[in-house]
């Protein structure tokens, strides 16, 4: 998941070249980046569920998807708007390092979910 978040900003800072070669590869770059990060995350919800639960998880996790894509979207309008197409990258780019935290902090959670068995990692769930 680091590895897909980390492609998905590198492919949007590239976008900010002056070369239409730079832009078009940092484009196709974000793009693998950021489907390999969804295929992770929207996999990880449901094995993290337990399984009469999974269709639920799959559920909120979708449209959480499309509430936060509505409201960063609508954001990055504004920012886009006002400032330009490097600060929305600039923007863009801090929320993947929030996602990255995200999920170096919760690869530390002592109460991890295992995602085989639906008990927690240090076997007290």
């Amino acid at each position: 998941m680091v590895s897909a978040l980390l492609l998905t900003a590198a492919g949007s800072v590239l976008t900010v070249s002056t070369s239409l070669p730079l832009v078009v590869t940092g484009f196709a770059v974000l793009t693998a980046g950021f489907f390999a990060a969804h295929a992770i995350a929207n996999a990880w919800v449901t094995a993290e569920a337990t399984p009469h639960a999974r269709g639920r998880a799959a559920g909120v996790y979708t449209l959480c998807f499309y509430l936060g894509s509505g409201a960063g979207g609508t954001v990055g309008s504004i920012v886009y708007g006002h400032a330009g197409w490097t600060w929305l990258i600039a923007l863009t780019s801090a929320w993947l390092l929030l996602a990255i935290a995200a999920v170096l902090i919760r690869r530390r959670s002592p109460n991890r979910m295992s995602a085989h068995s639906g008990v927690t990692v240090n076997g007290r769930g």
